[in-house]
């Protein structure tokens, strides 16, 4: 699963984040495809379990205390080699789990080796020996299919991933499995976009069950990119990511400039999974160590974050940004704005306890008679309020 993002955003940027808020929480202005009047009805909402992000992440918990809200469980179990075969990681399958739940289990197919990759798409042998095995292991173990996470192929092989994609997916459901694909939320489709050998539209019209999109950071880009998503992909085929990854910047402690102003070169960003523990956990630590430690909201980000300041060093404070109750309940109710009801959490374990009165909320109304239409929440016009106020 991808975590890049952009450090330095523009004031246009900031312009159209609050134009299309406002534009979207009063009319949910998306362009839509010719599926979209007819949302995606049926709720799902998948987590993905990782078994390797340490004591932070402890997917197994989450997943006892809250699995009447999942429909499907994903995680980290296979990989492909540099050869282009199927492997197994070697980790505990969590297909044991899964079913004393009653989750659909999806595991993992990772890979961040676009040579790989390309050996995979573009030799015939090497693809049918890949989907071949893969499929019996799907029929051996019980899987209701996979999810592949590809991060992520070159351009240049754009139609090749499709092709893929076609092929095996249509091997799965010949086998009675399905395939769900990771893809990366962007704005619009171009060969100078990150990720944009997913061709959305293309993948659409394969046998995938599931083009889940994922990776966006603040407020706007979010909106942005479930908006290009649901203009190119058919309703009943798209899942939306909810991050639970975060970040940290150091920013002047004094300064009255506001975010991305305020921040101090190099701009520093470290990108954690389970950002909720990690910024507990630090403020927690800072405390001990005598620091002011301050809980906000950013607007921008639709994200809460901690401000530390050392008293050895007031000018500096750093700032651990990540998506709590108030910023899940903000995605949640654009997404249920537009109809979309399937979802998914990357990644399970560490998140803040209180989001999951906003999955409930997102369960219910999913599953109302006519939700299939989407709702108008008041709660996103008092957001694009608050940006207006708050962000200039």
């Amino acid at each position: 699963m991808a975590t890049r993002k952009t450090l330095l955003l523009t004031a246009s940027t900031v312009l159209m984040f609050v134009t299309i808020t406002a534009i979207s929480s009063v009319s949910v202005a998306a362009p839509m495809n010719q599926n979209s009047s007819q949302g995606n009805s049926g709720y799902q909402f998948m987590p993905w379990a990782c078994q390797f992000c340490g004591s932070q992440m402890n997917y197994t918990r989450m997943i006892e205390e809250h699995h009447n809200l999942f429909t499907d469980l994903s995680y980290e179990q296979y990989y492909l080699a540099t050869n282009g075969t199927f492997q197994n990681l070697g980790v505990p399958n969590l297909i044991g789990m899964a079913n004393q739940y009653h989750l659909a289990a999806y595991p993992m197919i990772i890979s961040a080796d676009p040579a790989a990759m390309h050996l995979l798409f573009t030799k015939s042998t090497v693809q049918s020996a890949f989907i071949s095995t893969a499929v019996q292991a799907a029929v051996n173990e019980g899987y209701a299919g996979y999810n592949i996470d590809f991060e992520v192929p070159d351009y240049s092989d754009s139609a090749n991933v499709t092709a893929f994609v076609s092929h095996f997916s249509n091997a799965l459901l010949a086998a009675g499995k399905q395939l769900t694909l990771d893809v990366i939320g962007f704005h619009g489709y171009s060969p100078q976009a990150y990720g944009s050998a997913y061709n959305y539209s293309a993948l659409s019209n394969t046998s995938v069950s599931l083009i889940v999109v994922e990776d966006y950071y603040a407020a706007s880009d979010f909106m942005q990119a479930v908006n290009y998503s649901v203009a190119h992909v058919a309703m009943d085929k798209l899942m939306i990511a909810l991050p639970d990854y975060g970040y940290e910047f150091i920013v002047n402690a004094t300064s009255t400039q506001p975010f991305p102003n305020n921040l101090i070169p190099p701009y520093v960003d470290y990108s954690y999974s389970g950002m909720y523990g990690v910024a507990k956990n630090t403020a927690t630590q800072a405390r001990a160590a005598g620091a002011n430690v301050t809980l906000h909201y950013s607007n921008f980000y639709a994200e809460s974050y901690y401000e530390i300041v050392y008293p050895s060093n007031k000018n500096v404070g750093y700032e651990y940004y990540y998506v709590g109750h108030k910023g899940m309940e903000f995605r949640l109710n654009y997404l249920e704005s537009l109809g979309i009801h399937k979802a998914a959490l990357w990644r399970a374990g560490s998140t803040d306890p209180g989001m999951w009165s906003a999955v409930h909320q997102y369960k219910e109304e999913s599953t109302l008679p006519g939700s299939e239409l989407g709702f108008f929440h008041l709660t996103l016009f008092s957001d694009a309020i608050r940006f207006i106020f708050h962000i200039f």
